[in-house]
């Protein structure tokens, strides 16, 4: 493969990996939640001086920075160019000593009047699976195509086919049956995505919220139901299906250990019979390609087999109590589906979530199902060429009416976490591209194309749609032509990464574009937010603290400025906040 990275000396800091990097001693690595939910720390970050406590409410004071310098076309051009590194964001000099140092509970004190929460209602599964190799090896299965996915694009295995016969059978102890069951592996299996994975899981995840309604609120005194009351109120995900039906569906997942596990083998799930895996096709850093077979409900068999797939950098088994902790009191049954927890709303009660409801606080909710794009870490020394992975995202009319209208009314739109910052700016970005084309459908919606090489491109331009060569999404069919404006999508990724689009990108950072372009949407979303990447509908960022040199960190630098975030961070490290999924808080204003 082509290193086309920059020597160190040559990028500017704001895009060079090594600018993301801080300190952080590991005693300050949250390994457990805090004893009560809401009981984490909050840090504060002003953006410039309006935002301080005792600074009187000003229209436009919380809006987002727009940083100075366009990104560069150098990720996607044969000989790259060195740009300056962008400035900080006008407002956002200075030092973190005039940051305030909280309790989450103080939270309703800090914000400005009737803010909008945008949150992820997104809901984790036990996707981690385990099971059994030839002569009795155990192996580790990481699900990152979301379940709703998988679900909706399973087929029925015929009643009569060998496959069938063998797994309806007792497992044999050996967990390979591939000699018993000859499964067909299709002639054009899904393509890997490749070159940023890890067969360990390794990376940090999200830190995102979901939203609920105030009788939910009311209704919820912890919020949370057991992994069986789950599964039960699930049921409605294999309403119709026969339990003793066959299905098959593809998945993306992580394997390990992935050298021990060959194509075209079948591998049982869990100690029963009923679940089983097909390899397909093996990608780089543990990515694999498989075909899910399963019989009845396969919710039920990921919670027989699985396990909650905690971050490596909680060293522990996951517990008892991590089902209900590693979950947010709001999210929805019928979202379930992601591999690690938006963690920025772990801390949120629903007596909290009450109380800013009735301070004039207002909630909407969207979904990402958190993948492989939101820990998958970067492996390029200029952050401008790291390839995001995309992930499935829904937003519906009533979030975007409720987003568009505290913007006419001049009210802050708050993102509660990465995941719910990546769905807002990516598809506002989406459409600014989309915009910027000029190209109109009759029924008003716009056309973008993906072309051969991943990247967006107006539809009319050479190598579009239509392209045989052009990359499938996860887990979904090769069809290329993004509808920009329409839900559910067709399949295939909508990049709006700056390192893949910057040419384009590039030309439009200062057009109009925001809340106003929103449409709904439904389907695949690749973005990644970095420093000089216009902000476009969000005016503040509740998050967790993140891992040096990720993607997240890159988002939220963006909002503040690096140095700032940076000199933040490292306050945060003196004063002894908790990092990462089970850490504090922190919100930028």
């Amino acid at each position: 493969m082509e290193d086309k990275t920059l020597p160190d000396n040559n990028i500017p800091d704001d895009f060079s990996l090594a600018g993301y990097h801080f300190e952080l001693p590991e005693e300050l690595i949250a390994q457990f939640p805090s004893s009560e939910r809401g009981g984490s720390r909050l840090y504060v970050l002003h953006r410039n001086a309006d935002n301080a406590p005792d600074a009187p409410d000003t229209p436009g004071a919380f809006s987002a920075p727009v940083a100075s310098v366009a990104p560069d076309v150098s990720a996607v051009l044969a000989v790259p160019t060195v740009l300056e590194a962008p400035s900080a964001p006008a407002g956002c000099a200075g030092q973190a000593d005039g940051d305030t140092l909280a309790v989450f509970s103080q939270l309703p004190e800090f914000l400005p009047p009737k803010c909008l929460f945008v949150a992820n209602n997104s809901r984790v599964i036990p996707a981690r699976l385990h099971g059994k190799r030839a002569g009795g090896g155990k192996f580790e299965l990481l699900l990152l195509t979301p379940l709703p996915i998988i679900e909706s694009e399973s087929r029925v295995v015929e009643p009569g086919s060998q496959m069938v016969e063998t797994m309806a059978a007792t497992a044999p102890e050996s967990g390979n049956i591939c000699d018993q069951a000859s499964v067909e592996i299709p002639e054009q299996a899904p393509d890997v995505a490749s070159g940023h994975g890890s067969g360990h899981y390794s990376g940090e995840v999200s830190d995102d919220v979901s939203g609920m309604t105030s009788a939910q609120a009311t209704e919820q005194s912890s919020g949370q139901m057991s992994g069986r009351e789950f599964a039960q109120a699930s049921e409605e995900s294999s309403a119709g299906v026969d339990s003793k039906d066959w299905r098959e569906s593809r998945a993306t997942v992580l394997l390990r250990p992935a050298k021990k596990l060959k194509i075209g083998e079948t591998y049982r799930l869990g100690e029963e019979a009923g679940f089983c895996c097909t390899i397909l096709e093996k990608g780089e850093f543990g990515q694999a390609e498989v075909m899910l077979q399963w019989q009845g409900s396969l919710l039920d068999r990921i919670f027989a087999c699985g396990s909650l797939p905690l971050p490596p950098y909680i060293r522990r088994e996951a517990e008892a109590g991590d089902m209900e902790r590693y979950q947010t009191t709001f999210c929805d049954a019928s979202k379930a589906g992601s591999v690690a927890a938006p963690t920025a709303g772990l801390h949120f009660t629903p007596q909290m979530r009450q109380s800013l409801q009735e301070q004039g606080h207002e909630w909407a909710e969207l979904t990402l199902f958190v993948g492989y794009g939101t820990f998958s870490p970067v492996r390029t020394q200029d952050i401008r060429q790291h390839q995001m992975h995309p992930e499935y995202v829904e937003i519906s009319a009533e979030t975007i009416e409720k987003i568009q209208r505290a913007k006419r009314e001049g009210r802050p739109v708050i993102a509660v976490g990465t995941t719910s910052t990546r769905v807002l700016e990516g598809l506002a970005e989406q459409a600014a591209l989309a915009q910027a084309s000029g190209k109109k459908r009759a029924d008003g919606n716009h056309d973008i194309a993906m072309k051969a090489d991943g990247t967006l491109a107006p539809s009319d331009a050479p190598d579009a749609a239509g392209s045989s060569d052009a990359p499938p999404a996860p887990g979904g069919s090769s069809a290329t032509a993004r509808k920009i404006n329409s839900a559910p999508a067709a399949s295939g990724a909508l990049d709006t990464s700056c390192s893949a689009n910057a040419s384009i990108i590039a030309g439009i950072a200062d057009m109009p574009g925001g809340a106003e372009l929103l449409k709904p949407y439904a389907g695949w979303l690749n973005c990644f937010i970095y420093p000089g990447k216009p902000v476009r509908v969000i005016d503040g960022l509740l998050t967790n603290f993140h891992l040096p040199e990720s993607t997240l960190l890159m988002l939220v630098s963006t909002l503040c400025g690096r140095e700032r975030l940076l000199s933040a961070y490292n306050r945060a490290v003196r004063e002894k906040f908790r990092f990462f999924s089970y850490g504090d808080a922190m919100l930028i204003l």
